[in-house]
């Protein structure tokens, strides 16, 4: 949903997106990411959690589409990265540059499950499909993150009330 501050001129966005959690614009554009969770009672045959991009009037059809493909899924916008399988991803953050190994324009998931922060590289204008890359792990269960305007993250670790910096190697 989307409105304005007081409330008024309340808008869907998009509709039936499974269990969206985190939200953040690339900036510059207009591209809106969501973490996705998926089912959990799939066991090992879930696809595994999501990075998507969210368009204005899309319908991802859960519940009869969870990721699993088929004509339930016919028109459902594709994640543009699969992530650790029952990681219960949580924020998403767009960090752009450089920070360590991760160059250009980077998408960062806290997955609260998996203790890890993962890095998905942006290739092109937006997205590459393919699975994440660790960034930070073995945190107790990472939840929000954040990029300051010095190009750290910083990463608030719901399970040791800690907020960890990741900061660029000095030049």
């Amino acid at each position: 949903m989307s409105f304005r501050p007081d409330g008024s001129d309340l808008r869907l966005y998009a509709a039936r997106i499974r269990a969206p959690f985190g939200l953040a614009f690339k900036p510059g554009t207009s591209d809106l990411f969501v973490t996705m969770n998926q089912r959990d009672d799939l066991g090992d045959r879930t696809t595994g959690d999501a990075l998507a991009i969210v368009s204005p009037g899309t319908n991802w059809k859960f519940p009869a589409c969870y990721a699993q493909g088929g004509p339930a899924c016919a028109d459902v916008p594709r994640p543009i990265a699969l992530l650790d399988k029952h990681a219960a991803v949580g924020s998403v953050a767009i960090l752009t540059g450089q920070l360590g190994r991760a160059t250009a324009s980077t998408a960062l998931v806290a997955e609260w499950q998996a203790a890890t922060v993962q890095r998905v590289t942006l290739k092109g204008q937006r997205r590459l499909r393919g699975l994440g890359k660790p960034l930070a792990y073995r945190l107790q269960h990472p939840l929000a993150l954040i990029v300051t305007r010095t190009r750290s993250v910083l990463v608030g670790d719901w399970g040791t009330g800690t907020i960890y910096r990741i900061a660029p190697a000095p030049s």
